[in-house]
């Protein structure tokens, strides 16, 4: 008996969400044992995995040698941790994780290398950031000349004295930059551009971050114009969004009847480029994603998913320019699903933006 292609399809996509789910909840163990871990256990943990590679007896045509190169980044990674003082993990050593774990998504013990050095690299901020934020985050996205919009939005949500509901800004200090927590203006720094066109990489790298704290349940994103409308009906959406375990995306849905049809000249005017500014997007988008501008719920699966694809899909996040396309596209591909709610019950936009 042939199984017709609708059917099979249909089980192949059960089967990915499956096991998007079992790796997803595995990260979350990972970010656990990272945010426990001290120098000492994760120079061990180095160690353990350069001296664990095992070399390939036989490579097919045009394949790399994958255990050659591990060897090399495990020992760049650990020769850069053996010039540091005790406890320190430079950028050089960060990088060289990053690159290490980028190699292949089933490698995990690289990746839990990565969540290590990425730890330690940034325990300050972390531990800061982790003492302030709560179950239920509203993250808002923001940049360093617009601030004070964004204090303005966090303001509006001074009815909503919820204790298990917490609020961040977020600006970008730059790649070259380091990631900070400033606890007394809840504003978290992340080492992304502060562009308008690199707005994927600053809302993944905070949802990232977020992700590493190992306490929260969900975000609401939010833009700088929006504010606070009804109190009860916000609570509830959270509450529902933070007893969520699968991987979702919650928001109003835009649907494309046809591939490739999206807007491509939203960014235009928006950037300090002039060269961006004159280019359309040719980048991929989905037939459906959740809008950015009324804001959106990510789940705590969100989160995980989020911390990956900061590794394994880097390159397209740093040319995405849309991150509600990209973010959708992501979770779609992962097996997630896009849930069509009426943000416009929970949240008003200014007029002027």
């Amino acid at each position: 008996m042939v199984l017709p292609y609708t059917l099979l399809e249909f089980l192949r996509k059960r089967v990915i969400r499956k096991r998007t789910f079992v790796s997803l909840r595995a990260r979350s163990a990972s970010v656990d044992a990272a945010r426990r871990s001290d120098s000492s256990t994760f120079r061990d943990t180095v160690d353990r995995y350069r001296l664990a590679i095992v070399a390939h007896t036989s490579l097919g045509k045009g394949a790399p040698d994958l255990a050659q190169i591990r060897g090399r980044l495990a020992t760049a990674l650990g020769d850069n941790l053996n010039g540091t003082p005790s406890g320190h993990v430079n950028a050089s050593a960060l990088a060289a994780g990053l690159r290490l774990a980028a190699l292949d998504p089933a490698d995990t013990d690289a990746f839990d290398i990565y969540l290590g050095a990425y730890a330690l690299r940034h325990s300050e901020a972390l531990c800061a950031l982790r003492e302030h934020v709560t179950r239920k985050v509203v993250l808002h996205v923001s940049c360093a000349p617009r601030v004070d919009r964004a204090r303005e939005s966090w303001a509006s949500f001074s009815k909503m004295t919820d204790t298990d509901v917490s609020h961040v800004i977020v600006i970008g200090g730059g790649a070259a930059g380091a990631l900070s927590f400033d606890p007394i203006t809840g504003t978290l720094t992340v080492p992304e551009g502060d562009e308008y066109e690199q707005l994927p990489g600053k809302v993944m790298g905070a949802l990232s971050v977020l992700a590493m704290t190992g306490k929260v349940d969900c975000v609401l994103k939010v833009d700088d114009d929006h504010r606070l409308r009804n109190v009860l009906a916000l609570r509830n959406f959270l509450e529902r969004l933070s007893c969520d375990d699968g991987l979702a995306l919650s928001g109003t849905i835009y649907r494309m009847g046809q591939f490739g049809m999206h807007s491509r000249a939203w960014h235009f005017g928006k950037s300090e480029d002039p060269n961006v500014n004159a280019t359309p997007y040719t980048g991929l988008a989905p037939l459906s994603w959740v809008t950015g501008e009324d804001g959106y719920g990510v789940t705590r699966a969100g989160l995980m998913m989020a911390l990956g694809s900061r590794v394994y899909q880097k390159a397209y996040i740093d040319t995405a320019i849309y991150e509600d396309l990209a973010l959708s596209n992501l979770v779609l591909l992962h097996g997630g699903t896009l849930q069509s709610v009426a943000m416009e019950t929970y949240l008003a936009k200014t007029a002027a933006y």
